[in-house]
């Protein structure tokens, strides 16, 4: 039981100024009034601390939910819900901090068909393992977004409407447009194939720094840091003996070689 609320879900407040100037950087002023960046589990404490208006030196903050710290997201399938709409969907599930829900799509003959899957973003710091649909307790799993990729340049990290490049071909990466016979050159890791092919190695690094970003709940250049901070070679001790074995054994084999040809021209 938790009478007070006080060991409920763990939820994220951040500090900032009212005019959008830097904190002080006097750490007294900060620790003694609200850490910059405060989680708790007690509603009370979050319900509190975003009434704080003034540092102890009068600077005027606002204390707000983190913006993505609180929410995940999350995919499920269901098939008993086929007949309804997502904001329907959302509605049924609003008592369970449900705030959007999208429902995948796949192309067929050229028209988007509506699947039994669906992305759901909850106001929650870890994702449920089930969700209640009616009376059935459906599996959730973890929803990994492809990276975000122009239409116009090709290129990752914006979308057509920020783009300020020129429109490419995705197959011959030239600015000519329409059916290409050209052979096929990656604009974004110069690999021959297509821009939109999922096996290139620059999509691949993408999508493993947004897996990284959502496992470990850290930034996008905390994931790059993990990425780059393991992308030297490793070997295990297991691979080094073999490398060690595999290299006595030829000087062994040359030792005998040396040896039979000494042996041969005694003769």
């Amino acid at each position: 039981m938790d009478p007070n609320n006080e060991h409920g879900v763990k939820r994220y407040l951040i500090l900032r100024t009212a005019d959008g100037s830097p904190l002080p950087t006097n750490p007294w002023i900060l620790s003694e009034t609200v850490k910059r960046i405060q989680e708790t589990r007690s509603e009370h404490t979050y319900t509190n601390l975003q009434t704080v208006m003034k540092l102890l030196n009068n600077v005027a903050v606002v204390v707000e939910p983190h913006p993505t710290y609180n929410n995940v997201k999350f995919v499920f399938t269901c098939g008993s819900i086929a007949s309804l709409i997502e904001d329907e969907i959302k509605t049924h599930l609003e008592e369970d901090n449900v705030t959007d829900v999208y429902r995948f799509t796949r192309k067929s003959d050229g028209k988007s068909v509506p699947t039994n899957s669906y992305v759901v973003t909850m106001q929650a710091v870890k994702i449920p393992e089930y969700i209640y649909i009616g009376m059935e307790r459906i599996k959730t799993r973890v929803y990994y977004p492809r990276p975000i990729r122009c239409n116009t340049c090709l290129q990752f990290g914006h979308t057509k409407n920020n783009c300020k490049n020129g429109e490419i071909c995705a197959t011959c990466d030239e600015k000519t447009l329409g059916p290409c016979t050209l052979p096929a050159i990656c604009t974004n890791c110069g690999g021959a194939h297509s821009a939109f092919d999922t096996n290139c190695p620059k999509y691949k690094q993408k999508a493993q720094l947004i897996k990284l970003k959502i496992d470990h709940n850290c930034s996008y250049r905390e994931a790059k840091q993990m990425i780059d901070s393991s992308s030297g070679p490793k070997q295990t001790l297991a691979s080094t003996m073999k490398q060690r074995i595999n290299v006595a054994q030829i000087i062994i084999s040359l030792k005998q070689t040396i040896q039979t040809l000494k042996s041969r021209s005694r003769d």
